[in-house]
This record gives C-alpha cells, sequence and structure tokens, in this order.
C-alpha cells in the first residue's frame, strides 16, 4: 500500500486594506485657554478702571465706539474727498479735527462753511465760532448754509470761546460740526482790559497756552460726542511747502492736536493754461491720520459761480485710462465721443448726470484697487526719498 504525501497548501496572505484614520482635530486649547485669560482679566482691568474713573470710557478696542469710523462728512469736491480719503464720496471721518491753513483769500471760511452745509445734510448739528465777525449771515446763505439750523457764536476772546466749548462737552448731546473761524482771531481778555489801562504788553506764550487749552476740550468732545470739527488759521510765508509751527497763526498746539491738515494755496495763472486759472487753489493734505499724507489736489471756487464739485476729475480719468484724449482735443469715454476741447468736454459732463456718475465710479473703483498719485506726489516722494539717503550717506 502506497502512502502518498499531501502537499501543505500555500494560503495567499489576505491583503487587508489600510483604515484611513480620519485626522484628530486638535482643538487649540492652549490658544483658547490664553484668550480666555487676557478676555477675563481684559473685564477685571475694565471694571476696576470704571470704579476708579467714573465716566471714563474703557473698552476692548473692537468694541469701541470712539476707535471706529463709521461715517464721513464729504467735502464739496470730489477732489478735496479723494486726497483727505482716498475716496471720491467722502471726506473727513468723524471723530476727527481739520485745519484748513492758507494765505489770505485762499477760501478757508468758504470750505468751513461748505462743510457746515455738507454736515446738516449727513445729520450732523453745526456750530460756527466766529471770531472776527467775517461770517455773516449773508455770506454763510450764499453758499446754501440752512441759517436756522445752525447755531452762531461770535466772541473774539478765548476764554469765552473755551466756556462754550465746555458747554457743549456739558450737554453730552452727539453729532456736532464745530466750526472755528479763525484762530487768528482770537485774544485774551485781558488784553483788553490792559489797554483800557493804557498797558499794551502782550504776552503771546499766554494766549498759545490758551489756544492749546481750548483745543484740548475741542478735541474731547470731538472724540466722545461723535462730532466734527474744522479750524481755520492764517499760514505766513516761509521757505518750504510745508507750514512750520513758528509760520501758523497759534503755536504748536494748531498743528499737533489735528487729525487732519490742509494746505491751501492759490494756484495762479502759471499753473494751468485753463480759464479761470485765477479761481484755483491748489490743495495738500499735510498731516492726516486716516490717510497717506503728501496728496495734492484741487479746488476751483469763486464767489460768482460757486464751487465746481466736479474740478480735477477730468485730469484724474484722462490720467487713468478712462477718458481717452485723442489727437485735436477729442475725448472719449468708452469709444463714445463726449466732446471737443476741455471746457466743451466739462459743459457736456456736467450737464449729464448718468455720464458724470459713471465716470466718477469709474475713477473711486481704481482708486479703491490700486490708488493714484500725482506727478507731483511721485516728485515729492523722490525728494523725501533723496533726502533720507543723503542723511544715511552722511
Amino acid at each position: 500500500m502506497t502512502i502518498t504525501k499531501k502537499e501543505p497548501v500555500k494560503k495567499e496572505p489576505v491583503k487587508k486594506e489600510p483604515v484611513k484614520k480620519e485626522p484628530v482635530k486638535k482643538e487649540p486649547v492652549k490658544k483658547k485657554v490664553v484668550e480666555d485669560k487676557v478676555v477675563g482679566m481684559f473685564d477685571t482691568l475694565k471694571a476696576k478702571i470704571h470704579k476708579a474713573n467714573k465716566g471714563i470710557h474703557c473698552e476692548v478696542m473692537s468694541e469701541s465706539n470712539i476707535a471706529t469710523v463709521s461715517s464721513w462728512v464729504p467735502f464739496p469736491t470730489y477732489d478735496l474727498n479723494r486726497i483727505v480719503s482716498g475716496n471720491l464720496f467722502k471726506g473727513i471721518p468723524e471723530k476727527s479735527l481739520t485745519l484748513l491753513v492758507g494765505a489770505e483769500h485762499t477760501f478757508k471760511s468758504s470750505l468751513a462753511v461748505l462743510t457746515a452745509k455738507s454736515a446738516l445734510k449727513e445729520g450732523f448739528k453745526p456750530i460756527i465760532f466766529d471770531t472776527e465777525g467775517g461770517i455773516t449771515g449773508e455770506f454763510a446763505k450764499r453758499w446754501g448754509l440752512d441759517l436756522e439750523k445752525c447755531l452762531y457764536v461770535y466772541s473774539p476772546w478765548i476764554e469765552e470761546i473755551k466756556s462754550s466749548i465746555a458747554q457743549i462737552k456739558e450737554s453730552q448731546e452727539q453729532k456736532f460740526c464745530i466750526i472755528l473761524d479763525s484762530i487768528g482771531g482770537l485774544d485774551k481778555i485781558k488784553s483788553y482790559d490792559d489797554a483800557v489801562k493804557g498797558d499794551f504788553k502782550s504776552d503771546m506764550g499766554q494766549l498759545a497756552r490758551a489756544i492749546k487749552s481750548t483745543l484740548k476740550i475741542l478735541v474731547n468732545v470731538i472724540k466722545t460726542q461723535n462730532s466734527i470739527g474744522v479750524i481755520t488759521s492764517h499760514f505766513y510765508s516761509s521757505s518750504g511747502i510745508i507750514p512750520m509751527p513758528d509760520s501758523v497763526v497759534g503755536g504748536k498746539a494748531v498743528l499737533l492736536l489735528p487729525d487732519i491738515i490742509i494746505y491751501l494755496k492759490k494756484a495762479g495763472k502759471t499753473d494751468t493754461t485753463k480759464s479761470g486759472a485765477d479761481k484755483l487753489i491748489n490743495t495738500s493734505t499735510i498731516k492726516n491720520r486716516f490717510y497717506p499724507t503728501n496728496k495734492f489736489g484741487q479746488v476751483s471756487i469763486n464767489y460768482e459761480d460757486g464751487i465746481d464739485d466736479f474740478a480735477g476729475m477730468i485730469e484724474i480719468a484722462v490720467d487713468m485710462d478712462i477718458i481717452e484724449k485723442k489727437g485735436g482735443g477729442n475725448y472719449s469715454y468708452k469709444n463714445d465721443l463726449i466732446s471737443r476741447g476741455y471746457e466743451n468736454v466739462l459743459l457736456e459732463i456736467s450737464s449729464n448726470k448718468n455720464l458724470k456718475s459713471n465716470i466718477l465710479n469709474d475713477i473711486d473703483k481704481k482708486l479703491e484697487n490700486s490708488g493714484y498719485s500725482t506727478l507731483k506726489e511721485v516728485e515729492l516722494k523722490d525728494e523725501i526719498g533723496k533726502n533720507k539717503k543723503d542723511i544715511l550717506d552722511k
């Protein structure tokens, strides 16, 4: 009998599919604990600060209504809005103080009144402090300000202006547009009392300190009562394009305390070949806490024709390739001829609301996406850069 040996059956190894493990989401426990700890610490500190200082504003910055800007008061011209906010339709941010500084006849008072008119439309309550008696009812009405909805205070005395602003603070009312025109018209009551006695000595240092103290209260009102302020001051000619503390009436505080400083200067006939050159005012932001500074613009204004809100826009639209300027002085928008010659184009755009609106919106979109710099701004930037290099080389 023969025994047959069975060959062992080779078992193929069973291939096990790898089990996909879902990645475990690790909660940032440590970070969350730290955040909770910080929030708790802030809550404790807030409670202690509020207890020790009743009425003080103390909040997490993202929740602070004082540290947040949510509305703007537009200037009466698109170009002025552009250099201040980078937007054609915005202007002065709420809770900010703006200084208009320039030589005589640069329409500082007119722009202040026009800003009050614009602020009224945005729900602000205009209050005009007139230190020189220059803003009459006729003057303000000429620029379209509703006199029935504007409070007017006349006084050349810094003590009375300071007291009046303190009363605004005491009222705790919100949304004022406070105009102070101008710093140069202010004096101390003591100077009058001394003059009556035949003493004509004056202490400009005391006046500058009083102005500084008054402006500090004004800034407090603006910040805590959701308001805006516009002050005007005279600029004495000096070398350079930026006014220095000793060349602006009112002392250093007039330059240090404002959030925005706009320098106004007559354009002069040599600055442009267009008609009406004598009514052009060149503007530049020499200080701005909300937008890059050293921006240059243009204002076209006079007492007969009023203010041209579209001034400077054609030049910018051409520079941005929004409007095409062809040979023979033809201007086209999206391949459609507007007109021939600058003045005719300006008249055509001014009389066509849709065309004007479309051009403005196109400019504003480009401002938002890429910004815009004039040739003057580029030259100034190069000059500043060169000066920095010279200093470093030394």
